[in-house]
């Protein structure tokens, strides 16, 4: 017997909610106008009821093959084989830029001196579950760019520096874990989120749509 929506986790609703929302737009049930605005309340809804109300007169139902893609687009991408994996970066009056489909290793040693990094791991493939990146960073700064669905953990020690951690939190499939651990002298260490979550799941209902057309 299915558990009735109002018993269910609050943000297992939502996320059931919004997939129900994706599927009836990408096959044309919902306009746009409508799907943004039922969109946006879903994310800030606070109240079993304001969910089940914005579902609840959706005719498709969430199938197999919508899970399969959901999982292919939004979830983060991991090594085949993973293994213990590390990458040492020296930035000495340099910077170091890492973006698209890169390998993402389990450790991560990074020195900057009068130097910089940007680290983008929004469509990187990971080596493990848990990345830990240590840094040393003076007169120097380090960007990371991360999907809101990553937890980031940060145990910086900044001296006339800082470390900013913008990281949220998601109803979404759970991403990598990051552990960002070091010392920032004049310097700083910042991790910024890409794409909001609205942002992912309108570019992941409007993939749908363009492939059922």
């Amino acid at each position: 017997m299915p558990i009735p929506d109002a018993d269910k986790p609050l943000e297992t609703l939502r996320e059931e909610s919004i997939d129900q929302l994706i599927m009836n737009y990408g096959h044309g049930r919902l306009s746009r106008f409508a799907f943004e605005e039922r969109l946006d309340k879903a994310i800030s809804a606070h109240e079993h009821q304001q969910l089940i109300e914005i579902s609840e007169d959706l005719e498709l139902e969430v199938d197999e093959q919508f899970i399969q893609v959901k999982r292919a687009e939004m979830g983060s991408r991991y090594a085949s084989a993973p293994r213990a994996s590390k990458e040492t970066f020296f930035n000495i009056f340099w910077g170091t830029t890492r973006t698209g489909n890169w390998k993402a290793p389990k450790t991560i040693y990074m020195i900057n001196l009068f130097g910089g990094a940007e680290l983008d791991f929004t469509e990187a493939t990971f080596d493990s579950n848990d990345t830990t990146i240590n840094i040393i960073c003076v007169f120097g700064g380090v960007s990371l760019l991360i999907n809101d669905n990553f937890k980031v953990k940060s145990r910086m020690l900044a001296f006339f520096g800082g470390s900013d951690n913008h990281s949220g939190s998601t109803s979404q499939p759970q991403g990598p874990n990051i552990t960002i651990q070091g010392i920032a002298l004049f310097g700083g260490v910042s991790t910024e989120i890409k794409y909001s979550l609205r942002e992912s799941l309108r570019g992941f209902a409007k993939q749908i749509r363009n492939e059922i057309r």
